[in-house]
């Protein structure tokens, strides 16, 4: 009998084969889930956090503007633009700018006191004197035989045979159009070479 309880002694015991690994197992199992389950209300916190709607939500964004061709600064919404509607009888367009001054005046032509031709050999040099038929706010350019064009005080020009006069009148350009350009030319008169007919003389005997 001795022998018999000390024989099943030595076998193992059915707690700690059974039962303690079973309790370590589920106590891993309950840790376990408890973690996953709080790693997933954190998660589903974190998404909850972000769906909640944000300060620049309540923003409502800047309109863009629109400046149309004559200044006019007006707003246009982003779906549905603003139309302006323009009067039957207005058209979107420039007039255009007149340059043309209808008080100009056009100047009368200078007058010279000898036209140009052709000049006896004693008319050289020929005094020649400009007039100008046109107000005081006005004044004669003159040139001679192609020079550059100066303004004329009206002084005594001495014209020498072959010369060539060029002379307009000019003023403001505000009220005076330039007159057309008078253009002279002198020549001096050749002299005729008279020829006497060969006499024969006749004589009788």
């Amino acid at each position: 009998m001795t022998k018999a309880l000390t024989g099943s002694s030595k076998r193992p015991n059915l707690v700690t084969l059974i039962v303690y690994p079973s309790i370590v197992l589920i106590i891993g199992l309950i840790s376990f889930s408890v973690s996953l389950k709080w790693k997933l209300e954190a998660a589903k916190a974190d998404s909850d956090l972000n769906s909640y709607p944000k300060i620049e939500d309540f923003l409502e964004p800047p309109a863009p503007k629109k400046v149309d061709t004559y200044g006019l600064d007006y707003t246009v919404e982003k779906k549905e633009p603003i139309k302006v509607s323009l009067a039957p009888d207005f058209k979107n367009e420039v007039a255009p700018i007149s340059l043309e001054t209808t008080n100009q005046k056009t100047a009368k032509v200078p007058e010279l006191s000898y036209p140009g031709g052709v000049y006896p050999e004693a008319s050289f040099p020929m005094r020649l004197q400009i007039s100008n038929p046109n107000p005081l706010s006005t004044w004669v350019m003159v040139s001679m035989n192609g020079r550059s064009f100066i303004k004329y005080n009206y002084q005594t020009l001495y014209i020498d045979p072959g010369d060539t006069i060029t002379a307009y009148v000019r003023g403001d350009t505000i009220e005076w159009e330039p007159s057309e350009i008078v253009e002279a030319k002198y020549y001096k008169q050749q002299k005729v070479k008279k020829y006497r007919a060969p006499v024969r003389r006749i004589t009788f005997q």
